[in-house]
């Protein structure tokens, strides 16, 4: 078993500091009741397009799915459920191979812990589930590949409008794989820890909310 902890600490936390030292309730972003539709980054995938979760597997499948897609957020005063969902499906024409997909499902729930004008500041617990079917050499399917993961998000989000937001996260992952290469990651016969996932260009999506 491997384990891997990246213990770089991203400016993003000097960001989250700033937030909570200057918070201030009384200009608060007001979500409660409100439901969004947007697009979200998970930190997994994150940290496979800057490929420090990427091993090798013994099967030679290790492509790792875009762990990012369409997200749909609703509020409960300070708390909010998200819903991630991704998919994507190749198929060769001419016949020659069998149709190949990649499919996300995350589910996760924030709390949003400061509320600054036009800011909100929010940790939560996000699980993503991952599927992929590839295939071989000779274009024939192999088996259906299902991986998870785990994240801790600390999530910053900026309001340009009572409608529009866009947010930037930063946080904990965890992937467990087995002997099949996860399709979240690629990596097989491991468990990827690490503690501060994210960079400026990653972890970032935006939300419409609906009034």
């Amino acid at each position: 078993m491997q384990q891997r902890l990246n213990r770089c600490w991203p400016a993003q936390w000097v960001v989250a500091v700033l937030l909570w030292s200057s918070a201030s309730s009384a200009y608060a972003m007001n979500v409660d009741g409100k439901f969004g539709i947007g697009f979200e980054e998970t930190l997994i995938g994150v940290g496979v397009r800057q490929g420090s979760l990427i091993a090798g597997s013994s099967s030679g499948n290790t492509a790792a799915l875009p762990a990012s897609g369409m997200a749909f957020r609703y509020h409960f005063g300070n708390i909010g459920i998200e819903a991630i969902v991704g998919a994507s499906m190749r198929s060769t024409l001419g016949g020659t191979g069998d149709l190949q997909y990649t499919a996300l499902a995350s589910g996760g729930l924030f709390y949003n812990a400061v509320r600054a004008p036009s800011v909100n500041l929010a940790i939560g617990a996000r699980l993503v589930n991952g599927w992929a079917r590839q295939n071989d050499s000779h274009g024939l399917a192999q088996g259906t590949r299902y991986g998870m993961g785990a994240e801790i998000p600390l999530r910053v989000e900026y309001f340009f409008s009572p409608a529009f937001a866009i947010g930037a996260a930063v946080g904990i992952t965890m992937v467990w794989s087995g002997n099949s290469a996860n399709p979240l990651t690629g990596s097989s016969k491991s468990f990827d820890l690490t503690l501060t996932r994210g960079d400026f260009s990653g972890g970032l999506g935006f939300t419409y909310y609906f009034q």
